[in-house]
């Protein structure tokens, strides 16, 4: 009974690709950008152009884009202008992994962000920020010990 619950588990889960793109709503797309590209030093990946349909590597319109792509290494975020004030959920914290939390933490605030102190914690060094519209940013760097540990997997 177990291997078969096993089987099961495993067909359905065969689908995924591993990607997740997270998405954060915001009041002005134009205005967040500007905080996640010069302050926190994420990378713009793509524009959603409403009127074209497509995605386009720049946005020089007046009016914000409905959708950004940004990039944190091999990942991909999205902001999402928000159409009222129902969409989104601010408060939330993301983490983002950094290789050096106290550099990122000096750089952040050399390009005028106000990063909140760095902590300490058994497992990792941590800081966050808030953007513009309310959500938390942790940016961390585990301890190596731990990545080392020995880990024990769910079934």
């Amino acid at each position: 009974m177990k291997q078969a619950r096993r089987r099961d588990l495993m067909s359905r889960l065969s689908c995924f690709t591993g990607v997740i793109l997270p998405v954060f709503y915001v009041r002005d797309t134009s205005e967040s950008v500007r905080f996640y590209r010069d302050i926190c030093g994420f990378s713009v990946v793509s524009y959603y152009d409403t009127e074209r349909g497509e995605e386009v590597e720049t946005w020089e319109r007046e009016d914000p884009s409905l959708f950004v792509r940004l990039r944190a290494a091999s990942q991909e975020f999205g902001l999402h202008l928000r159409r009222d004030e129902s969409s989104g959920v601010a408060g939330t914290k993301h983490y983002f992994e950094v290789s050096d939390v106290d550099q990122h933490h000096r750089e952040m605030a050399t390009r005028g962000g106000h990063p909140g102190k760095i902590d300490d914690l058994p497992w990792m060094r941590l800081f966050e920020v808030i953007d513009p519209d309310g959500h938390v940013l942790v940016f961390q760097t585990p301890h190596s010990e731990w990545l080392t540990r020995p880990r024990t997997g769910a079934t």
